[in-house]
């Protein structure tokens, strides 16, 4: 359910800002878990039953941008991609 997969978004985010607060040292973590970033998310948002739970994987997209693991063009994308009720 959402809370299990809050749960795992909660570890991926945890392990990036870990990695990054030392920004002389490699991050390959991040660049591991990049290409599933958005996807980790939407699977977190669309299990979401009430805005409250919609607005805790809003806060991590915005702290990611925020903390500089994702630019604005890419947050936006991200924004967009959790939301949508259907994919092609």
């Amino acid at each position: 359910g959402f809370g299990h997969r809050l749960h795992v978004l909660y570890l991926v985010h945890d392990v990036l800002q870990t990695e990054i607060k030392d920004a002389t040292k490699p991050v390959p973590h991040y660049y591991a878990y990049y290409p599933f970033l958005s996807h980790i998310l939407r699977a977190v948002f669309q299990k979401a039953t009430t805005p409250e739970e919609q607005a805790k994987v809003e806060k991590i997209l915005s702290l990611w941008g925020d903390r500089g693991l994702l630019d604005t063009p890419t947050r936006v994308k991200m924004n967009i991609f959790i939301r949508a009720s259907n994919l092609p």
